[in-house]
């Protein structure tokens, strides 16, 4: 398994020379759910734009798990495959729905309990990307297992771009277009490192 430092350097060589696509990505991929939820909350109601949000971040957050992944392969990637999951809309969005429902469940416990769970269920979209044929319901299994033990690694690694989600909010969001991607491919690199120590 590999260290937090080595994980982060693997990141930045697969981003070396795609940030700027990574960063059209992530400017797409925000700027399409804005306009559906503004365009809804426009044309319904604040319900419909929640909606639209619900419904469109599963198949977004699988594609940008592909692209992810398609990086620490060293693949060619274009900002049009972003939308790849809405081909397993229903797969994405189940994935997402269920998710979500039983992290905020266990978060009303307690604060603690909800947290773990998200990160039990963090590979999720990365097993769905990655194994095509496989299930919302067997992938968030799976996920669950390669987390045993390995949540606390990931804590690690989240925090370490704490000072970058800081000085995103400072340049108000600006820097999220290469912080956020950077974030996701070091996750990409941890999943396929804890999946190759399984």
């Amino acid at each position: 398994m590999k260290t937090v430092k080595q994980i982060k350097e693997e990141a930045l060589a697969c981003l070396k020379g795609k940030r700027s696509v990574q960063a059209a990505t992530q400017l797409v991929c925000t700027a399409f759910l804005a306009a559906a939820c503004c365009a809804l909350c426009f044309l319904a109601s604040a319900a419909a734009g929640a909606a639209a949000l619900l419904l469109f971040s599963g198949p977004l957050a699988l594609g940008l798990a592909n692209i992810s992944l398609d990086l620490t392969c060293w693949n060619d990637l274009k900002v049009s495959d972003l939308f790849c999951g809405f081909r397993r809309f229903s797969s994405a969005l189940s994935a997402a729905l269920v998710n979500g429902v039983y992290v905020l469940l266990w978060s009303l416990l307690l604060v603690v309990p909800g947290i773990i769970k998200m990160y039990s269920y963090a590979m999720t979209f990365f097993i769905l990307a990655e194994e095509p044929n496989i299930g919302a319901a067997a992938a968030r299994r799976r996920s669950v297992q390669l987390m045993s033990g390995n949540r606390l690694k990931l804590f690690r690694l989240t925090l370490g771009f704490a000072g970058w989600v800081a000085l995103c909010v400072l340049t108000f969001g600006i820097l999220s277009l290469w912080v956020l991607p950077y974030m996701r491919v070091s996750t990409a690199c941890f999943y396929k490192s804890v999946k190759r120590a399984a």
